[in-house]
């Protein structure tokens, strides 16, 4: 608990971010050193948060290697983690060989919030998008999650749902009384 890259408050909610393939600070550290120099991706790591990081800098910094990263992430999406959709968006934010995409960016957001990640939602968009932009890249969540769901069921696995991350309540409930809830 209070993981300064989480914002986690409660037990409930490191479990929800453990859960969902969060890394700690700590985690995030390390995958930063070691800049993405690792060799291939195992199915057993797509919940594990290092596997995803270093999936993320291999993605933005080696070429050669972009494609398996990015299919290790869509894995790792498919496999239930909320944290792959927001790394998706992330890498989109920053560009694929120096080519931003900020309505691929806004799906892969909206498909964290879509799958509980309501401190995605919060974050924004880093590139303000037209009223259409928006509403396209809203249909393109929607096309995300199904397009996972579907591959999930070609698995003999149950659709993903939504894992609403703790918190909320109490947000909502700030923001009622002028509160604000806090910041996570």
């Amino acid at each position: 608990m209070g993981d300064t890259l989480s914002g986690a408050r409660t037990d409930a909610d490191v479990v929800w971010l453990a859960r969902n393939g969060y890394p700690s600070t700590e985690a995030a550290q390390d995958a930063l050193l070691r800049g993405g120099a690792r060799g291939g991706f195992t199915p057993q790591e797509r919940l594990d948060p290092a596997a995803i990081l270093d999936a993320e800098q291999l993605a933005l910094r080696d070429t050669s290697r972009r494609g398996e990263a990015m299919d290790f992430l869509a894995a790792s999406a498919q496999a239930g983690s909320i944290y792959a959709l927001e790394t998706l968006a992330r890498i989109h934010d920053h560009g694929v060989d120096g080519i931003a995409d900020p309505l691929r960016a806004s799906a892969y957001r909206k498909a964290a919030e879509l799958r509980g990640s309501w401190p995605a939602a919060l974050a924004g968009d880093r590139t303000p998008l037209t009223r259409q932009q928006q509403m396209q890249a809203t249909l393109m969540a929607h096309q995300i999650i199904a397009n996972l769901d579907r591959e999930r069921q070609a698995n003999g696995l149950p659709p993903l749902g939504i894992d609403t991350r703790p918190g909320l309540d109490e947000l909502i409930t700030g923001i009622g009384t002028g509160g604000g809830g806090g910041a996570f």
